[in-house]
């Protein structure tokens, strides 16, 4: 018999340096969105951030990023490798400093303290939440 090799599940690919909007879409009840980004070098609070998305409510289950008054007009990604999101979707959103949108600190930058935090809260609050992934793997040049 001859079968034919299973199928890779490869991430999909996005270019380095192409100028990208993202669009978020989540099968979900909950309202308010936090969105988590870790690339080769990086952590950051993509949503909600005063660089891409003041405003953490996802409407009809989407958000669009950058949004209107958001310090960036579209999405780059500068180095070749994995970018990894995680998407934390919750019924109010957490009233943590790092949280709120500034422009001192455009997309905060989540490290282990922070994320102590956040998984703290998340794990004594009564707030209903859901937690989802995805990763992209930046390329030079699309084949």
């Amino acid at each position: 018999m001859v079968v034919p090799p299973g199928k890779k599940d490869e991430p999909p690919v996005i270019g380095l340096n192409i100028p990208y909007y993202m669009h978020v879409e989540l099968d979900c009840d909950q309202q308010h969105l936090l969105l988590l980004n870790r690339g080769l070098d990086t952590n950051y609070v993509v949503c909600p951030s005063q660089a891409f998305a003041p405003v953490n409510r996802l409407k009809d289950k989407k958000i669009l990023m950058p949004q209107s008054g958001a310090m960036c007009e579209e999405i780059k990604f500068d180095t070749v490798g994995q970018e990894e999101f995680l998407a934390i979707v919750l019924d109010d959103s957490l009233d943590l400093p790092w949280l709120t949108p500034n422009e001192e600190e455009p997309a905060p930058i989540w490290n282990p303290e922070r994320l102590k935090e956040l998984w703290t809260r998340l794990g004594e609050d009564s707030n209903n939440w859901q937690a989802f992934y995805r990763s992209f793997q930046v390329v030079e040049a699309f084949a």
